[in-house]
């Protein structure tokens, strides 16, 4: 809308009063800025069906992303529906060992997009065109464009926490899920850290307790993992993360330059999480010389 100057219909799902009103927030302070007649919000409540309830997982939300999606580009008369994503967590490259196969959710990965292009295709018997702008973006890099085209007082106002049942007036975020660890580290890693209170988050970053199970192996998994790619070789990397070259064919660029892409996105992503933990060894290095902080932290 600021960039290029285009209208848009935002068509979201949500289950939970929680996130409307952020939608609703936030959909109405963009209207008062680019203009009321710039902005389509098209919210659907959605709900799992109780002999569904079971299951934990929100692989499946692109599905219906994708179909309402379609069917509001068709009303418009348009081919085209647009997931924005970045591109490591469009990926998603296993941080922890646990997280593989069917454990790894995929929702916007090229080979996902190209499926939601074909099954599309087919019902309505055209060419229907499923993109990701923001593919070849870490989420550091999405964060400084929306501070760059004046929009980074509103980053406080959105929700990115996988546990909405958790999320409170004081706390929106919990500060343990994989999605809170990578929206903090992009913020800091961006420069924002005064548009994302240390009080949304449940438990902070860096000096909040972190009891043993998944979510300190998730903490732990992402650092490392960012470790690790920051001073990985080109041959190590692909041969460390063989799932990376699952994507490679779903591009129109030929495959080595895709390939390169790919490693300069993580490579990109690993230094921006390396120097966010560089820095706050630093901040916090006479807490760690007295011991003062949490020793789950």
């Amino acid at each position: 809308m600021v960039a290029h100057g285009k209208s848009v219909a935002l068509v979201s799902h949500r289950s939970a009063s929680k996130i409307a009103s952020a939608q609703q927030r936030l959909v109405e302070e963009v209207r008062r800025r680019v203009g009321p007649n710039r902005v389509l919000h098209i919210p659907v409540w959605t709900h799992l069906d109780q002999e569904l309830s079971q299951e934990p997982t929100h692989r499946t939300r692109s599905v219906l992303f994708a179909a309402l999606g379609t069917v509001t580009a068709r009303l418009f008369g348009l081919d085209q529906i647009k997931f924005f994503e970045n591109g490591v967590v469009s990926l998603n490259l296993p941080p922890v060992a646990q997280v593989v196969g069917a454990r790894a959710t995929r929702t916007t990965h090229p080979q996902a997009l190209a499926g939601f292009c074909r099954v599309l295709s087919e019902i309505l018997k055209r060419s229907i065109d499923v993109a990701n702008p923001f593919m070849w973006l870490t989420k550091a890099e999405v964060v400084q464009r929306i501070s760059a085209h004046g929009f980074g007082d509103l980053i406080r106002d959105t929700r990115s926490c996988a546990r909405i049942r958790d999320m409170t007036t004081l706390h929106p975020h919990c500060g343990k899920c994989s999605q809170c660890l990578d929206r903090r580290f992009a913020v800091l890693a961006a420069g924002q850290a005064d548009e994302d209170p240390d009080e949304a988050y449940n438990v902070d970053l860096f000096t909040g307790e972190r009891l043993a199970g998944p979510d300190r192996e998730m903490a732990l998994g992402y650092v490392g993992t960012a470790s690790k790619i920051h001073k990985m070789a080109d041959v190590a990397f692909f041969s460390h993360y063989g799932e990376a070259s699952r994507a490679v064919n779903f591009f129109y660029e030929p495959s080595g330059v895709v390939a390169e892409r790919i490693l300069d996105l993580h490579r990109r992503h690993a230094a921006a999480v390396c120097t966010v933990f560089d820095d706050a060894i630093i901040r916090y290095a006479s807490g760690l010389r007295e011991q003062s902080l949490p020793a789950s932290c």
